[in-house]
């Protein structure tokens, strides 16, 4: 039935971040099936599988995504890297991710989340906030109510930013 076909997903990028985002796939479905990570794409072809999880592999390069029938994830830490991927996949008719919340997040209310952003486990996001496109939140990080993060953001485990904060595409 069509609700319980889980949709494709490859992560761009097969580095720790990855296997975080694994765990958010994994969390979420647990709590209704809805991914089903291909695996990953990275530039280093002979990379070790990362996990012997589902989805775990390194399945190609990023020469591959024409080749695709998924959504995608980008896991890369830099930001200009992940600028670069997102163009090579939205060329090649791949469409980002909803952004991907850990099951053990909060979030207020009137909060925007861009496409492909991921918020790892103990995210907590007060009200009113923007979260951009290919944004990454790590664990146990809180956003203040009125931020905006634009796209591109990394914020790193247990960062504490205060409300009415900005930050600007591709901030660290």
């Amino acid at each position: 039935m069509w609700w319980r076909r889980r949709e494709p997903v490859v992560i761009l990028g097969a580095g720790g971040f990855g296997r975080n985002i694994l765990d958010v796939f994994d969390a979420l479905n647990r709590q209704r099936p809805r991914y089903r990570g291909l695996g990953f794409l990275d530039p280093d072809e002979e990379a070790l599988p990362v996990t012997r999880r589902p989805g775990g592999t390194v399945i190609g390069t990023d020469d591959d995504l024409a080749n695709l029938d998924a959504q995608f994830v980008i896991s890369v830490a830099s930001t200009a890297l992940r600028r670069q991927l997102d163009r090579a996949a939205v060329r090649s008719a791949m469409r980002a991710v909803d952004a991907l919340v850990h099951p053990t997040c909060s979030i207020g209310a009137d909060v925007a989340l861009g496409a492909g952003a991921v918020l790892t486990a103990g995210v907590r996001v007060a009200s009113n906030v923007v979260v951009g496109r290919h944004t990454h939140i790590n664990l146990n990080s809180t956003l203040g109510h009125d931020a905006f993060l634009g796209d591109f953001v990394t914020v790193f485990p247990q960062v504490a930013i205060s409300g009415y904060a900005t930050l600007e595409q591709g901030v660290t």
